[in-house]
């Protein structure tokens, strides 16, 4: 699962300093978050552009069918086949820049930073829609591997690097990269 992720504005990370350009210039106004986010917050995502992702902000978390409360993750399982998320499956996936995320262990409620190793700029496989005039997104998720499935059983899809336009742009092998074993992660307790 996946409740909690940080973006980091690391000095000297480019991928970083591209995306900070390219926000700054779409949205002037808007102060890109620095640390951890939560579910409701508008934030950076990039998107299918002509012939290169673009970026966009959009609020995290679709509206629960029922009312109350958000749906902030999808299962890449079911995904394509629950109405909610069926669509944009097909036709309105996104990529979420993070540094990292969290997790709780479950038996101490000790707090975990989880990142790929000697990665900075991460994409985690997101889905987005629109609801009443509001861009939203929600994370896809899968089964935990073994290095995060003991605090866990489940995880964030994690994307390579070479592999975020082909997720936003190719509904084909969008699909193939869900099915794919998903990175190790390296922990860090959180105080």
């Amino acid at each position: 699962m996946c409740g909690r992720y940080q973006f980091s504005l690391i000095p000297g990370d480019p991928a970083l300093a591209r995306l900070r350009a390219l926000v700054a210039q779409r949205y002037p106004d808007y102060a890109i978050p620095d640390g951890e986010v939560l579910p409701s917050q508008r934030v950076p995502v990039l998107v299918a552009g002509e012939q290169k992702a673009a970026v966009g902000l959009m609020q995290w978390g679709y509206p629960s069918p029922g009312g109350s409360g958000l749906l902030i993750n999808a299962r890449r399982e079911t995904a394509g086949e629950k109405p909610m998320f069926r669509d944009s499956l097909r036709l309105r996936r996104c990529a979420i820049p993070v540094t990292g995320y969290y997790e709780w262990a479950r038996d101490t409620r000790q707090k975990f930073f989880l990142s790929q190793s000697g990665k900075r700029l991460q994409y985690l496989a997101g889905l987005y829609d629109l609801f009443e005039g509001t861009a939203r997104f929600v994370i896809l998720t899968a089964e935990a591997n073994p290095s995060v499935s003991d605090l866990h059983h489940r995880m964030p899809v994690i994307l390579r690097q070479a592999q975020v336009l082909t997720w936003l742009n190719d509904p084909v092998q969008a699909r193939l990269i869900l099915a794919q074993d998903l990175p190790d992660l390296e922990r860090e307790p959180v105080s």
